[in-house]
């Protein structure tokens, strides 16, 4: 019988903590691009992605980090050598084990308290075989902590709300070199990054347009691109501690 394995590095996005097993169900079924139709592009949300593995079920997952990545992920990331493979059946404990490696705090990370609510599975009762996991937890491993970026409630936002709230992809022109790369992978149309002041100077992001898939992020070469959450979101975040 065909089976699926879901293989995958052990990684750090900027939007969403981190991307591990969970995460890959997205690329078995074809990447982000399948999910582009005209200008509209599903926001792929953790109650999302474990539905889809739930759909796939793959029957193993496989993280590799030999050589794990921390930072503004995925494309400008920085190497980290952690030395640990790591497999399950179980992709919620993968997600779980990943993140014992990263000094993460579980909560923070959306597929993992969404995948076992939905059974897909385990989180809180697993059991470690082969090496000992401590030796290879990185404390200061740089992943974003923040639960604000990082948890959401499944309810669909205003568009006041995503403005004021909702992390977004912010330009560091200070490392930006105009490439154009962001203004060209923009899904939106029109776009949500442009040349508003003229090619030569770095692009302009228009909010009111931006689906907030940080796309612009993900595929900027110089790493000036981070995501950021507004003063209004960060106010709120404190307030709710």
């Amino acid at each position: 019988m065909p089976a699926t394995v879901a293989v995958v590095r052990c990684d750090t996005y900027d939007e969403s903590d981190v991307f591990e097993a969970v995460g890959r169900g997205l690329e078995l079924l074809g990447g982000a691009g399948s999910f582009v139709h005209d200008a509209e592009r599903i926001l792929l949300k953790p109650n999302l992605l474990v539905d889809l593995n739930r759909l796939i079920h793959p029957r193993l997952a496989v993280t590799d980090g030999v050589i794990g990545m921390e930072g503004n992920g995925p494309r400008g990331g920085d190497p980290r050598q952690v030395g640990v493979i790591m497999l399950s059946n179980d992709l919620v404990a993968l997600d779980v084990a990943a993140c014992r490696v990263m000094n993460l705090d579980t909560a923070l990370v959306g597929t993992i308290t969404y995948g076992e609510a939905w059974g897909l599975g385990n989180a809180s009762d697993i059991t470690y075989v082969g090496d000992d996991i401590d030796p290879f937890v990185v404390p200061d491993y740089n992943v974003n902590r923040s639960r604000q970026a990082t948890t959401d409630s499944g309810r669909p936002k205003g568009t006041l709300a995503k403005r004021l709230v909702v992390p977004r992809p912010v330009i560091d022109s200070a490392r930006c070199t105009a490439c154009g790369t962001c203004v060209s992978v923009c899904p939106v149309t029109p776009k949500a990054v442009d040349w508003q002041n003229g090619k030569g100077v770095p692009p302009v992001h228009d909010y009111a347009k931006c689906i907030r898939c940080y796309c612009c992020q993900e595929m900027c070469p110089e790493r000036a691109i981070d995501v950021q959450i507004p003063p209004f979101g960060r106010s709120l975040h404190r307030r709710s501690r």
